[in-house]
């Protein structure tokens, strides 16, 4: 009877431990998350806010300029974050990047207004490279393969300790293990 009162005891506290940790790092991961989305508005309105500012450059430089953006952001959305979620850092988002850069550099503003408007443009997309580089920052984010070792292990362990107790009932037995399992099963996919 001592040995059963032990065990429980042991059990109900590495299940608890597992949990706390799992519920950490799944709200970690939650955290992380949003603050990822959260990246990407900010980059979404650094590239309106540069698009609407070189919608008032002379003809040519707007079309041009208009063009590249409309690219640069049809290359974000299609096929860079289609690499993001391999784990692949996208390069051709910079290619393109320094390709807008070299056209807004190479205009030459002949009226006060144009260098205004030129200067607050130049700020604008510096902001958008910076976004830009926030964005691929966050490509190899993720949890640590340690931390992925721990909540694999630790719901081995969990598991593996529900097959050892003893219940009078065995498909109640059985009915535990699936459940536990589960549970663990959708916190990992959680996470």
């Amino acid at each position: 009877m001592v040995k059963m009162k032990l065990s429980g005891f042991i059990y109900r506290r590495l299940v608890f431990f597992y949990g706390i940790t799992l519920g950490l790092i799944t709200v970690n991961a939650s955290a992380t998350f949003n603050d990822v989305s959260a990246q990407v508005d900010r980059e979404a309105t650094s590239i309106s806010s540069f698009y609407r500012k070189v919608s008032n450059y002379p003809e040519p430089t707007r079309s041009i300029l208009q063009s590249q953006t409309r690219s640069y952001t049809s290359y974000i959305i299609d096929k860079a974050w289609q690499l993001q979620r391999k784990g692949v850092v996208p390069v051709d988002a910079v290619k393109q990047i320094v390709a807008i850069e070299k056209n807004l550099d190479s205009f030459e503003p002949t009226t006060e207004s144009q260098k205004s408007l030129h200067n607050i443009t130049l700020i604008s997309f510096d902001d958008m490279s910076k976004q830009a580089r926030l964005r691929l920052q966050n490509v190899e984010n993720g949890l640590p393969d340690i931390l992925w070792a721990v909540v694999l292990l630790g719901a081995l362990f969990n598991i593996f300790l529900t097959w050892m107790l003893i219940l009078n009932n065995e498909t109640s037995h059985v009915w535990l293990g699936m459940i536990f399992s589960a549970i663990i099963g959708i916190l990992i996919f959680l996470t």
